[in-house]
This record gives structure tokens, C-alpha cells and sequence, in this order.
């Protein structure tokens, strides 16, 4: 299941598509928007800042299998 970037854009309060150019690499963001993302996807904002493009997306990705384990824990705990 890929990464919906649109929502996680819509938590850190940017556009998919800025975010989109963020991810590949043809963006940075400015420094509190670096923050925002960091502190949503539980990374530091050197990565946001500097890094390399490929370890931004599997950021990403971490923090969506994070969503799902979250939602699949809410979810046992209704039906109990």
C-alpha cells in the first residue's frame, strides 16, 4: 500500500504538490516547514533540510506504516 501523501501533507499544513517536489528532490523546504514535516513524520529536520531524497520518502513510508498499525490498534479496541 503506497504512502498517501496527500493527507500527511495535509497534517504538516503544505501542498501535495510542494510536497511531492520535496520528496523528489526538486524542492526544500523553508526551515519551519522543515520542522513541521520532522516533527509529524518523527525524523529530524536535517533530513527535511539536506537530505538525500530517497531517505525523505522512506521517511514517509515509515510514517505510514506507523498510520496503519495505529488504525488497526483503534480498530481491536472498538470491537473489544
Amino acid at each position: 500500500m503506497k504512502p498517501h501523501i496527500s493527507n500527511l501533507a495535509k497534517e504538516i499544513g503544505i501542498s501535495q504538490g510542494f510536497f511531492s517536489n520535496i520528496l523528489a528532490g526538486r524542492r526544500r523546504p523553508h526551515y519551519r516547514t522543515g520542522k513541521d514535516i520532522a516533527r509529524v513524520t518523527l525524523t529530524t529536520v536535517e533530513l527535511w533540510m539536506e537530505g538525500d531524497p530517497a531517505d525523505m520518502r522512506k521517511a514517509v513510508e515509515n510514517y505510514h506504516q506507523r498510520a496503519i498499525k495505529k488504525a488497526m490498534i483503534n480498530s481491536k479496541g472498538e470491537a473489544a
